[in-house]
């Protein structure tokens, strides 16, 4: 979307070049924005931290100039950094403690989400300044005028998802803001959603409008928010997902709701924890 402020995102790269993450992050960095890729260098506790790793280190190193390579010739910026620590999310607390981030991007298989990923949706840097997105890797980010599918998993607006979902659509494309009613199993199906949840359907259209999307509402009801989600989609197809997840914990387990949208939604799928981006991404330009 033109007139949108830049944003500076960083992406964490944990073994593989996350592409879709890539992709995703030049989307939301804009012109003149930044995108900086973070290779983390694990050291097992069993060795020194400052352990001499030539292998491991120039497996990092390949992996960042791919993708630099993949970001380079587009609107933003890119960077990157070779971070070594003891964990994943050491690391990442460490990076982000240094540097100013509008959004981290951290991309996994759904082994990985149901594990560190997931721990980083409910721990500090979910709830720091960094909007925080986990993305399901193995899929490509289609082409911009994008049909985006924004939802929050718990009743209430999508606050931090709704100004991501906007900015990712591209000319030409619109934001679907839902709302989902979950119905108990011992209660009949209403024939329609209840107030509140076509309220707050609407009103996630209207803040997509006011930002400068093409938007619709579409409030649904189910016995699962998943269920809810999924038949949607059936109906109404969508290039992107993004779920707002405000829970302290992410229950990635074969019954967690979360766990059934990563494994079948056919659309990439984007969960979002954390704040808005500052005054709908007004740049940092301080990186330290």
């Amino acid at each position: 979307m033109s007139g949108l402020a830049p944003l500076r995102v960083l992406v964490v790269a944990n073994g593989r070049p996350p592409e879709l993450a890539l992709d995703l992050a030049a989307a939301l960095a804009g012109e003149r924005g930044e995108v900086v890729l973070a290779a983390m260098l694990v050291m097992p506790l069993t060795q020194p931290f400052r352990a001499n790793v030539d292998e491991p280190v120039a497996t990092a190193v390949a992996l960042l100039e791919a993708g630099e390579g993949r970001v380079t010739g587009q609107a933003c910026a890119c960077d990157t950094r070779l971070c070594r620590c003891r964990s994943v999310s050491a690391g990442l607390q460490a990076l982000v403690g240094q540097e100013r981030f509008d959004v981290v991007i951290a991309e996994g298989a759904r082994e990985q989400a149901r594990g560190g990923l997931a721990r980083l949706l409910g721990g500090p840097l979910g709830r720091s300044s960094p909007t925080t997105l986990i993305v399901r890797a193995g899929q490509a980010l289609p082409a911009p005028g994008r049909r985006v599918v924004v939802v929050g998993r718990d009743p209430g607006m999508p606050d931090a998802a709704l100004p991501i979902a906007v900015r990712l659509t591209g000319r030409g494309g619109e934001v679907v803001s839902c709302a989902v009613q979950v119905v108990p199993v011992t209660e009949a199906l209403p024939g329609a959603p209840a107030e509140q949840v076509v309220a707050v359907a609407e009103e996630g259209r209207s803040r997509a409008a006011a930002l400068g999307a093409t938007a619709q509402a579409r409030p649904l009801v189910g016995r699962s928010f998943a269920r809810a989600l999924l038949d949607h989609l059936a109906r109404e197809p969508a290039d992107l997902v993004l779920v707002d997840h405000r829970r302290d914990e992410v229950r990635m387990g074969p019954e967690g709701q979360l766990a059934q949208l990563w494994d079948r939604a056919g659309s990439p799928l984007v969960v979002v924890r954390g704040a808005a981006p500052a005054d709908q991404g007004a740049s940092r330009s301080s990186n330290r």
